[in-house]
């Protein structure tokens, strides 16, 4: 397979994936992208996020998998689509995971709160909440306690108990 090298071939070699895909030809798409920065990246991501829901699982699915070096905002995207389409929800599922892992990742480098507030209500964007609370007091406990304040006062309880339970 010949490496994109724009983002209109990105998503016709990406459209084949299919959300089963996890193997060479997957992580081989996504690495092509690591590195894209600026404009090129803003358009692929502005592409993926204009795809009909039903064109994007394959590309969603190895976005979420292998793309933890890809621009934030574009990963997210796709770990979104997972969670709206059912993938995230239940026993804590790996869109759960990774959404939690991106939100952790992006706070180190981006404010991740927003993002993680734009995720649709339900399990993951629970445990992300509780994710990110968490790693944020790490760094910033102060930073994290006024963030928590700010969520719905259901949300916020949830994440208050878990930060009690998990110090």
């Amino acid at each position: 397979m010949q490496r994109p090298a724009t983002p209109e071939q990105w998503i016709e070699a990406a459209g084949k994936l299919t959300a089963d895909d996890r193997g060479a030809s997957a992580y081989s798409l996504i690495s092509a992208i690591e590195n894209w920065k600026g404009d090129k990246i803003d358009e692929l991501t502005r592409s993926f996020s204009s795809l009909p829901d039903e064109a994007k699982s394959g590309m969603a699915t190895a976005l979420a998998q292998y793309g933890s070096g890809v621009a934030p905002a574009l990963r997210g995207e796709a770990i979104r689509h997972l969670i709206r389409s059912g993938a995230g929800e239940g026993n804590h599922g790996q869109s759960t995971q990774h959404a939690s892992e991106l939100a952790v990742q992006w706070m180190r480098k981006e404010p991740a709160a927003a993002w993680v507030q734009s995720l649709p209500s339900g399990e993951a964007r629970g445990w992300t909440q509780k994710n990110l609370a968490r790693h944020w007091a790490l760094y910033d406990p102060a930073a994290a306690s006024q963030w928590v304040n700010t969520l719905h006062p259901t949300d916020a309880a949830a994440v208050r108990t878990y930060l009690k339970e998990n110090p």
